[in-house]
């Protein structure tokens, strides 16, 4: 895919070859580093989706859930003083 340089291919003729050189090693260190973000989106994605699952929306037993998750218990109050 040539890209779109905002410049006409007589200017790019005009740069010194080593100025070219130079921005063509950057246009393909660009292009790289795109594909691997957008590799690291999908691994992203991905695992974002593992991590919310648990024991209500999989098959994964409760014991596998993390603490923090779980909703602690409302004990009802009783009618009794507290104490023997």
């Amino acid at each position: 895919m040539a890209p779109d340089r905002p410049f006409s291919e007589l200017d790019w003729q005009m740069t010194p070859q080593a100025v070219r050189l130079y921005i063509l090693h950057l246009e393909q260190r660009l292009a790289d580093l795109q594909q691997r973000v957008e590799s690291n989106e999908k691994r992203i994605e991905n695992l974002e989706v593992k991590t919310r699952k648990n024991s209500h929306n999989s098959s994964k037993p409760p014991s596998s859930d993390p603490p923090f998750d779980r909703k602690k218990r409302k004990h009802k109050k009783s009618k009794q003083t507290q104490g023997g």
